[in-house]
């Protein structure tokens, strides 16, 4: 594993639509889109909460997070949008 998030589309020919680094090389172990869907927020088992904008997204090269959550005492498995609501 390398911390890469990469968000496919299979409705469409090339498929790989963004891709998001920022995990380093720990696992990713939790996503939610916001509810408009132009947020993802991940979280992994390096203890950080990244917010992401989709429309920065690129399928050739990941994109800078709009948001680090670095608080966090153990591995970010569980997202819920009533802690991270300031995004959305």
């Amino acid at each position: 594993m390398d911390g890469r998030i990469i968000n496919n589309d299979v409705r469409v020919r090339s498929h790989i639509v963004g891709t998001y680094k920022g995990h380093g090389a720990e696992d990713v172990c939790g996503l939610k889109w916001s509810p408009s869907d132009q947020h993802l927020a991940s979280g992994g088992n390096d203890h950080v909460l990244f917010i992401w904008d989709r429309s920065t997204a690129s399928s050739s090269s990941p994109r800078e997070w709009l948001q680090r959550l670095e608080d966090h005492t153990a591995a970010v498995k569980s997202i819920s949008r009533e802690f991270v609501g300031l995004w959305w």
